[in-house]
């Protein structure tokens, strides 16, 4: 995705209330072993959450 288009669809994210901005064009093209990675990290938090 381009620089130009990314920063233009991240700043109609920040503009709005929501709590979290998510780019579309990028959440759906994740990069190679990105989603094992995510998962990894998703199952270790949940295993041994952050002290709040």
């Amino acid at each position: 995705m381009p620089l130009k288009a990314f920063s233009a669809e991240t700043m109609k994210g920040l503009a709005t209330d929501a709590a979290e901005v998510i780019v579309e064009a990028i959440r759906d093209n994740p990069g190679g072993g990105e989603r094992t990675q995510v998962h990894d990290v998703n199952a270790s938090l949940a295993a041994t959450p952050i002290p709040v």
